[in-house]
């Protein structure tokens, strides 16, 4: 199975053939990786994960837990998925990894964000909680910046490595506050009042309001007029273009961050465009 995220990202259903990829990770960033995570202490070898994944791929389907390696430019970045998923109250739990090299670039966010979408729809899933070491600060702000809500401290909840428990924060997120966020996201987008102009040494730059994290976006061609001062639409097009491009080779976040909006265009209709909320 293939949840396709964006042109640069996708999940796909963990398989045998994986191994390698998954234990070099592992076995590469053991100090990095390890200190949150009590597995990496265990995954001692190659066959290690293999019977992982076998125990994943194999399991009965009353207790299968979909499992997806997470690819950035085709390349293997990281694990996402499901577990400990109790489908007679229809909750589970969303858990993931990431290699330190690719962290800060938004990989993990849009992630369980389609997993949660697939869960939701796909599953009929009621709940997902996402739980966290309160000092593991990049893996908490994921769930907080997807509108999870916290619902507490489980009190030393997790063995790490050397024998050491740390309090775990629990976020969850119900499927009627996802179809909620995504209709108050539709019906921002739909909303002309919501549209503003701003300006910039004198030149326009326009914005949308974002209901859902009550925020402004901008639009990324305007701002790239602004600091090239190119009057020519279509070159200010055809320059971002070529820039988007240099930036994803670069694993940029700039490119990673923007998002996509409906704007006036200058023939008078209604685009989709590159925004940025800074």
């Amino acid at each position: 199975m293939i949840l396709d995220i964006d042109k640069d990202i996708c999940l796909r259903s963990v398989e045998v053939s994986d191994a390698l990829d998954v234990f070099g990770a592992i076995d590469s960033q053991r100090d990095y990786l390890g200190r949150w995570l009590p597995f990496v202490e265990f995954t001692k070898e190659v066959s290690d994960t293999e019977k992982y994944i076998e125990s994943i791929v194999n399991a009965p389907l009353e207790k299968l837990d979909f499992v997806f390696v997470i690819h950035l430019f085709s390349e293997f970045v990281g694990l996402i998925g499901l577990k400990d998923t109790d489908c007679a109250n229809k909750k589970t739990e969303i858990g993931y990894w990431l290699k330190e090299e690719f962290q800060g670039k938004g990989v993990i966010t849009k992630s369980v964000n389609k997993l949660c979408e697939f869960a939701f729809r796909e599953l009929e899933i009621n709940r997902i909680q996402i739980k966290c070491a309160v000092g593991n600060i990049p893996s908490k702000n994921v769930p907080k910046r997807l509108g999870f809500v916290f619902e507490g401290i489980e009190r030393e909840g997790e063995l790490l490595s050397g024998g050491i428990y740390t309090d775990l924060e629990v976020y969850s997120k119900l499927k009627s506050e996802f179809n909620e966020l995504i209709n108050k996201k539709q019906r921002s987008m739909k909303d002309n009042s919501k549209i503003s102009i701003r300006f910039f040494d004198d030149r326009e730059v326009r914005a949308v309001w974002d209901e859902v994290n009550s925020k402004w976006w901008f639009s990324v061609l305007d701002i790239v007029a602004v600091l090239t001062d190119q009057d020519d639409y279509n070159k200010t097009r055809n320059y971002w273009k070529y820039l988007k491009t240099k930036l994803k080779k670069e694993n940029s976040e700039v490119v990673s961050d923007t998002t996509q909006f409906k704007i006036i265009a200058p023939d008078g209709k209604r685009r989709l465009s590159d925004m940025l909320d800074y």
